[in-house]
């Protein structure tokens, strides 16, 4: 169903683009096409490289190359003991850098003993890597090699680090349709991701069993909620079925968060990524006291849903 939904939304994307004026009598040609995995498509891995030498050495472009290959090499044989072998790795990007112990940008050409390189890995199914990619190469006629492939964590994690950098520390939580990813970033690096079913999709399939509707019904019903243009009655109803999706949401966040810090020793600040229409209801089911695990979590929180700026 996704390969089949990929397909038409290019070619009534491409087809929207070439024939809009902005293109009459130009140059028709695509150079790239950037395609972003989010979860449950992917497996992902950070590593710290740590390395302390008596003698100093030059840190060269190959030197980096070889242990970036070397690390690859040991997740592949990883995927493979776990019968896994069908995945591939379509991303190997050093994220963060130190030498000294101290932030650098840039370590080629630099003489040190001491660096640490924080390696981000992602692997995807070969098959449904092919898939897309003979999707892509059917519309956009572009060559394999044109694809760049990258997971959602790490595009979403650049973008919220480049742009909100002057805190090190932070969690991102991105809110998709079926899946909740909480991602811990700690000291510049991705420290770990964990995931809870729970979407704007797990809303709107409650509010449609209770409202005895279709899902387009109960989605209608949901974002006119959010809106308050719904009829007290209907307005009421949703309240009620929210309370209760609340109530689950708060055990599987409390159980995700436990599994990201056991002693929940966890940043103030938390970027919420979400559709527009749903960003804010979490936000409210983040702000509401709990005497559980989260409660000193909850009390210190620093908002910024990104949605919204």
């Amino acid at each position: 169903n996704m390969h089949l939904l990929l397909d038409s939304l290019l070619k009534t994307a491409v087809k929207s683009v070439w024939t809009s004026n902005s293109w009459k009598d130009k140059n028709k040609k695509f150079s790239q096409v950037i395609v972003s995995f989010s979860s449950p498509w992917l497996t992902f891995r950070t590593k710290h490289i740590h390395l302390l030498e008596k003698t100093p050495f030059i840190v060269s472009k190959k030197f980096i190359d070889d242990i970036v290959f070397k690390e690859c090499e040991l997740l592949k044989n990883e995927l493979s003991k776990n019968s896994d072998s069908s995945l591939e790795i379509i991303e190997k990007n050093i994220v963060h850098t130190k030498i000294f112990g101290y932030t650098v940008d840039d370590v080629v050409d630099k003489k040190t003993t001491e660096l640490d390189l924080f390696l981000h890995m992602s692997a995807v199914s070969r098959d449904i890597k092919e898939k897309i990619s003979n999707i892509i190469i059917k519309h956009t006629h572009i060559p394999k090699e044109s694809i760049l492939m990258h997971s959602f964590p790490l595009v979403l994690f650049s973008t919220i680090r480049d742009h909100f950098g002057e805190n090190p520390n932070f969690l991102i939580m991105n809110i998709n349709s079926e899946i909740t990813d909480i991602i811990f970033v700690d000291t510049h690096v991705i420290k770990s991701i964990e995931s809870f079913p729970f979407g704007k999709n797990t809303i709107v399939r409650q509010i449609a069993k209770s409202s005895k509707v279709s899902m387009e019904i109960a989605e209608s019903q949901l974002s006119m909620y959010m809106s308050r243009k719904t009829e007290d009655s209907v307005s009421e109803m949703t309240e009620k079925i929210l309370v209760d999706l609340e109530r689950e949401w708060a055990i599987y966040f409390e159980d995700t968060l436990l599994a990201i810090s056991p002693e929940m020793i966890l940043p103030k600040k938390i970027f919420i990524v979400s559709n527009n229409d749903t960003s804010s209801l979490f936000v409210t089911f983040l702000s509401l006291s709990k005497t559980d695990a989260t409660l000193s979590f909850r009390k210190n929180l620093d908002v910024v849903q990104i949605s919204d700026l």
